[in-house]
């Protein structure tokens, strides 16, 4: 990345906090790389909140860039919005270079073919194309030296009903929203930092989801967690749904964001939403409810509120299907240890069908032992399953199987 690049990026998110907060650094003392890195990912200070999620996650990339971190920083400009930004793809650009290069290094002398065509990558130049985004730049930086009003953070909601003017004057309470992206945060870094209790502490006793209560998340967490050598995830685009109301455990804010997760053995993106909760203005934030956008978290405080009540609201028990069932096949072997072995390494949460192994006899007398998940009352129920479950757990050679 050509230095004044850097330089420029520097410069502007310096600018960025003097002219928001400029008591919070001395002209001796400014932040340094990681200091800053570490302040836009909090997203908590005023310079920070007043960026756009975009240019936001463009500093971050920088910043990563500049630490050698390629791959952080391709991360960080893959959302929607970074990828319409011309900057955002030259930087991206640049990232895919180094890694290409380090690629190129790592392989020693099984890439002396292609010396010639490495030597071009390293000295590949971007230049032209990012002088146009220098201007860019300079030319915002130059807006921020103007006098002008300090922006709040805008927060967009949905059309909500009417709330109670004592809940709207809370809604709008900076106090209130910076505590629940502090909570936020917090629970994000001791979901990276694998410590278990610590990651559990930022959920309610009465959390519950439709498949878990806290006692099976907590037994859930632990064993799958327990598993990794690192966990990493990344929240963008946080958004406060609706005014906090009022419940028995005390005042609720609903919250949604994007999350990339990534941990040493699992990646998965979706559209995160918490129902977060205190029992009064001194108290901690916890999660009452975890889950993604599609999950109706209305009718889940309806059966939270009434814990007796079927999940289903029917006490008719459905009848047990005497017709013949249907698995999905993850894996066929000769040998019993390796199936035992690759069914106990699939992390399902507990509720769902567990994968578990059977032995198939051939007419022919030769024994198999398939890793299966099920067993499905409908061949369509066991589709949707498969397609969902094997792309997951990184299989591309699953199949069904009608079973008696």
């Amino acid at each position: 990345m050509p230095k004044f690049i850097h330089t420029t990026y520097t410069m502007l998110l310096l600018a960025c906090l003097m002219l928001a907060a400029p008591q919070s650094f001395s002209a001796s003392k400014m932040p340094n790389k990681q200091q800053l890195y570490t302040m836009l990912q909090a997203n908590q200070h005023e310079a920070v909140r007043a960026l756009s999620t975009t240019e936001r996650e463009i500093l971050l990339a920088k910043l990563a860039l500049d630490a050698g971190n390629d791959e952080q920083a391709i991360t960080f400009l893959s959302t929607t919005q970074a990828g319409e930004d011309p900057l955002a793809a030259l930087i991206k650009a640049e990232a895919y270079r180094r890694q290409s290069v380090k690629a190129a290094i790592r392989a020693g002398r099984y890439a002396h073919s292609a010396d010639g065509d490495i030597n071009k990558l390293k000295n590949a130049k971007l230049d032209s194309a990012l002088k146009l985004a220098d201007q860019r730049l300079l030319a915002f930086m130059n807006s921020l030296n103007k006098p002008k009003e300090t922006k709040a953070p805008v927060i967009k909601t949905p059309e909500v009903k009417p709330e109670p003017v004592a809940a709207e004057k809370a809604y709008s309470s900076a106090e209130l929203l910076d505590g629940v992206r502090a909570e936020i945060e917090q629970w994000r870094k001791d979901w990276q930092s694998l410590n278990a209790d610590a990651y559990l502490s930022h959920y309610h006793q009465a959390f519950k989801t439709p498949k878990h209560t806290l006692k099976t998340w907590s037994t859930y967490k632990r064993r799958v967690n327990g598993r990794k050598s690192f966990i990493q995830v990344l929240i963008s685009n946080l958004k406060v749904l609706e005014a906090p109301r009022q419940n028995q455990y005390g005042t609720t804010m609903l919250v949604e964001f994007d999350q990339e997760y990534k941990s040493s053995n699992y990646a998965a993106s979706s559209r995160k939403r918490l129902l977060l909760v205190r029992s009064g203005a001194n108290a901690k934030w916890q999660i009452l409810f975890e889950g993604d956008r599609t999950q109706p978290v209305s009718k889940f405080n309806k059966t939270q509120l009434s814990p007796n009540q079927s999940a289903t609201g029917s006490s008719t028990v459905r009848a047990e299907r005497i017709n013949a069932k249907w698995a999905i096949n993850l894996g066929s072997f000769s040998s019993k240890s390796n199936a035992d072995s690759m069914a106990y390494d699939i992390n399902v949460p507990p509720g769902e069908k567990q994968p578990f192994v059977s032995t198939i006899t051939s007419s022919s007398g030769h024994v198999q032992y398939r890793v299966r998940i099920g067993l499905f009352d409908t061949r369509d129920e066991a589709v949707n399953t498969m397609l969902e479950a094997c792309p997951a757990l990184g299989l591309s050679d699953c199949w069904l199987e009608q079973v008696k």
